[in-house]
């Protein structure tokens, strides 16, 4: 019986100390996480329409940010994140992309230096693996991560526009 028993709990008494089975650091547990949510510790802040500068990023596409010409709104994430994705979604409104947008959208590690996003623009320094724009979103996934900490969206060439929700994805 003891002879059973021992060669029973081996393979378990391996694979323990092999570090076999669950465990926290498991890559498995990781997902992709909407950096960018009030929930997860973001925060939006907005001198035109100061009071509703949280509906872009509360997950709720029925709220909406309306933004003035000019006068940015600078969402922050908790701390510098590498980004795999972006999106910011609008009432259905057309925009013009390109060397003279209608809607810039820039990124920063240190709230001093923001680099355009060719989401936005045609030759921006933050580069969109896959870059996407009809009447309603604009977005960006990256080959591999960008680290930011800080998403500035400014509303360019006389022009509003009614923004629904800004999603920024990482991988936790």
């Amino acid at each position: 019986m003891k002879k059973l028993l021992s060669i029973g709990l081996l393979p378990l008494l391996l694979l323990t100390a092999c570090g076999g089975g669950s465990s926290s650091s498991d890559s498995s547990s990781k997902s992709d996480v909407n950096v960018a949510a009030y929930s997860n510790g973001a925060t939006a802040l907005a001198t035109y329409n100061e009071a509703t500068a949280g509906n872009l990023i509360d997950e709720d596409d029925t709220t909406t940010w309306i933004s003035d010409p000019e006068s940015p709104i600078i969402v922050t994430f908790g701390r510098v994140e590498k980004l795999k994705s972006f999106e910011l979604r609008r009432v259905s409104a057309p925009a013009l992309l390109g060397t003279n947008p209608d809607i810039l959208i820039e990124l920063s590690q240190d709230n001093l230096t923001y680099e355009k996003s060719n989401a936005s623009v045609m030759t921006g320094g933050v580069v969109c693996y896959s870059a996407g724009s009809n009447t309603t979103s604009m977005s960006c996934k990256f080959d591999g991560t960008y680290s930011a900490k800080y998403v500035r969206i400014t509303s360019l060439n006389g022009k509003s526009f009614e923004f629904t929700e800004f999603e920024a994805v990482a991988y936790k």
